[in-house]
C-alpha cells in the first residue's frame, strides 16, 4: 500500500503549503527588519537646511528620515502576512479534507481484507478456548482420580474465557459484534425483532429489512437479529373511559 506521501494530489498540495510557510516566514523577518528601522529613526525630522549645509561644507549629512515610508511598508507587510495566514489555514483545511478523501479510498479497498482477519480471530479465539479447556480438563482427571497433579497449569486471569470481566471475553465479544454487524450487513435481507419502537412499529415486531438497515439497527441497540418469521406483537385496546352527554344528564 502506497503511503498518503506518495500522493500525487498530496505532494503537491505539501508543496505548496511549504511556499506559503516559507512566504510567511520571510514576511515575519521583514517585519521585524523595519520595526528595528522605525525604532531607530529620530523622534525628530532633521533640518533639510542643516543637511544640506554639512553637504556643501564636505562634511556628513544626517541621514535623511524616511518613518513614513518605513511606516507603508511596514503596513503592507502587514498585509502579507495576514493574507499568508488565511492562505496557510485555506491550504491545511484543503489537504485535510484530502487525506479524508484518500483515506475513505483506502479503508473502503480494505474492508473485505479486515472482515477476514476478524473473522480468523474469532476462529483462533474458539480454537484458544477448546485449547484450554481441555488443558484443564486433564489436570482435573488427574486430580479427581486422587492423584498429584505436577503438570503446569496453563491459566491467566485475563484469558478466563468463564469470567465475562476478563480481558479475553471482552475482546471476544467485540470481536464477535464485529463479524455479525458486517455478516448482517453484507446480506440481502434479514430478520429482526425490534427493542425499541419506531413509528407505526413497537417493541417486539420482527420485521424484515435490507442488511445495511439491520446492521444500523442492531449497531445501535434498536433491534436484534432473529430467525423468527416477521410478524406484530398484540397492539393494546384503548378504551375510553369519557361519559357521553346523555348518560351524564340522567
Amino acid at each position: 500500500m502506497k503511503t498518503i506521501f506518495e500522493n500525487s494530489d498530496y505532494k503537491a498540495a505539501t508543496e505548496q503549503l511549504t511556499q506559503l510557510c516559507e512566504g510567511h516566514a520571510a514576511a515575519v523577518f521583514e517585519e521585524s527588519a523595519l520595526l528595528a528601522r522605525l525604532n531607530d529613526q529620530p523622534n525628530s525630522k532633521p533640518s533639510a537646511l542643516d543637511r544640506a549645509k554639512a553637504m556643501l561644507t564636505g562634511g556628513t549629512p544626517a541621514p535623511r528620515q524616511d518613518r513614513t515610508g518605513l511606516q507603508q511598508r511596514l503596513d503592507a507587510c502587514r498585509e502579507s502576512l495576514a493574507l499568508l495566514n488565511d492562505a496557510i489555514n485555506e491550504q491545511r483545511q484543503a489537504m485535510s479534507g484530502l487525506v479524508q478523501a484518500q483515506s475513505a479510498t483506502v479503508n473502503a479497498a480494505q474492508r473485505e481484507p479486515h472482515i477476514k482477519a476478524a473473522q480468523r480471530i474469532r476462529t483462533a479465539l474458539a480454537g484458544l478456548r477448546e485449547a484450554m479447556a481441555t488443558e484443564q480438563g486433564i489436570r482435573a482427571e488427574i486430580a479427581a482420580g486422587g492423584y498429584q497433579c505436577s503438570l503446569e497449569p496453563l491459566e491467566r486471569p485475563e484469558l478466563n474465557f468463564a469470567d465475562s470481566q476478563a480481558t479475553i471475553s471482552h475482546y471476544l465479544r467485540d470481536v464477535n459484534a464485529y463479524v455479525t454487524l458486517n455478516e448482517i450487513g453484507a446480506a440481502k435481507s434479514v430478520n429482526v425483532r425490534l427493542l425499541f419502537g419506531t413509528g407505526d412499529d413497537m417493541p417486539g415486531d420482527v420485521l424484515t429489512l435490507t442488511g445495511h438497515e439491520a446492521a444500523a439497527l442492531v449497531r445501535i441497540g434498536h433491534a436484534e437479529q432473529t430467525r423468527d418469521k416477521p410478524g406484530r406483537v398484540k397492539r393494546p385496546v384503548v378504551t375510553s373511559y369519557g361519559q357521553t352527554m346523555a348518560t351524564a344528564l340522567s
